[in-house]
């Protein structure tokens, strides 16, 4: 059935798009907490660097406030995209099972033919041999 082995190749390759975006969510998860990283170190740097400098020290309430505002919001765009990523994993898992689904009922329609196959086969070596067991038998 030429159907079923296109809906197979359909759902391969939704699951592959499927695939792709979720890692294309990793990466930009995994992006942003490289940011979120690197705006720590820095927020460290000015902190150290206030401690030491009087006119940074004046100047590192306003950076300080700037960088925990931003902080918050790569926070915020992070819990958002572990979100996304749950989703997108909820989706995969549920294209994987159609996909198995279809493939599991090809299996069992080929299964099914092959049998069906192999059973007129052996009817039909019956008879040839039940025929020539006749002819034997008349000939005697």
């Amino acid at each position: 059935m030429a159907g079923l082995k296109s809906i197979i190749r359909l759902r391969k390759h939704q699951l592959d798009e499927k695939r792709r975006a979720a890692a294309q969510l990793q990466i930009m998860l995994d992006n942003l907490k490289r940011e979120e990283a690197r705006a720590r170190d820095e927020l460290e740097a000015e902190k150290t660097q206030a401690a030491s400098d009087h006119a940074s020290l004046l100047a590192f309430p306003n950076y300080n406030k700037k960088m925990q505002d931003r902080l918050k919001l790569i926070i915020k765009e992070q819990v958002g995209l572990n979100a996304a990523i749950d989703r997108a994993q909820v989706e995969l898992q549920d294209a994987f099972k159609e996909l198995k689904t279809f493939e599991i009922t090809e299996q069992a329609r080929l299964a099914r033919a092959a049998a069906a196959e192999k059973k007129a086969e052996d009817q039909a070596m019956d008879e040839i041999g039940i025929e020539g067991f006749r002819r034997k038998d008349k000939s005697e």
